[in-house]
């Protein structure tokens, strides 16, 4: 089912440009897009390799850099910088209740930048994978725009009780 290569391989990012039928409309900057499933090895500082590797675009080629924090059911997320940012503004320019400051404010203070080594390692403290059950082993799942870090048991089991499909939701998938 998946395993140390992956579903789709090492090569399980593609950066799409949203938009195209539109010529008069200029191009957004591309997005990333991730899918697969991934196994790999967390050292006992907590670095591990990310296969999602991509390079920014426009003004800040070159460099790679990602926002990990918590998600939902009690998992890291990953995001492109980029993306994690546009986000965040997005939140944060809706903030105008002390309830919504105070959710900002939560994923605000769980976030942590992650920049790939010379080894194309990333680092999370083993105190933060732990909160989320991770320890010697994690699996990085694409969800599209951002990226889930699990506990491999823990995926294992969630991939065997999969809620029923929506049909909604698969048909909506395929359509344009």
């Amino acid at each position: 089912m998946w395993g140390k290569k992956g579903v789709f391989g090492e090569n399980a990012c593609q950066v799409f440009r949203m938009n195209d039928s539109d010529p008069q409309t200029p191009m957004p900057e591309p997005r990333p897009i991730f899918y697969g499933a991934y196994e790999r090895a967390v050292d006992g500082k907590g670095r591990f390799n990310l296969p999602f590797r991509f390079q920014r675009v426009g003004t800040e080629a070159g460099v790679e850099k990602y926002i990990a924090s918590e998600g939902p059911d009690t998992l890291l997320t990953v995001f492109p910088y980029g993306e994690w940012r546009r986000m965040f503004e997005r939140l944060k320019g809706e903030s105008t209740t002390p309830e919504r400051r105070a959710m900002v404010r939560r994923l605000s203070s769980g976030t942590h930048t992650l920049e790939p080594d010379r080894q194309g390692r990333v680092m999370l403290t083993p105190e933060v994978l732990g909160r989320a059950g991770i320890g010697g082993r994690v699996v990085v799942v694409g969800m599209g725009h951002y990226m889930e870090l699990w506990d491999p048991e823990r995926f294992r089991r969630a991939q065997e009780a999969p809620p029923a499909p929506d049909p909604g939701f698969i048909n909506g998938f395929y359509q344009e």
